[in-house]
């Protein structure tokens, strides 16, 4: 996704994950919006690279541990979403 424009496909022509909804516009240089879903996946698998070593030793409170992190994983796209929308916000209010 981060690298469509540089690695070009026919996705990059009509996808820039850090212009969000402008579509008239060229990105030039770093951007402070379209870390959403890398932040996402990004969380994923971390969950998933924690979980297949915590589960190496079994305990009760290895497990609970693993139910607490995929709760928070569950938060973390809700979050960074807001956090987008409030940027994206700020950004029209500028304009």
């Amino acid at each position: 996704m981060a690298c469509n424009s540089v690695h070009s496909g026919p996705k990059s022509i009509f996808y820039n994950i850090g212009l969000s909804n402008l579509r008239d516009v060229l990105l030039v240089g770093p951007s402070n919006i379209g870390f959403t879903d890398p932040a996402q996946l990004s969380s994923i698998s971390l969950l998933q690279i924690t979980s297949l070593i915590i589960r190496m030793n079994p305990t009760y409170e290895n497990l609970i541990v693993i139910n607490a992190l995929e709760k928070l994983n569950t938060e973390i796209p809700v979050v960074f979403d807001n956090i987008q929308k409030q940027i994206e916000d700020e950004e029209r209010g500028k304009t």
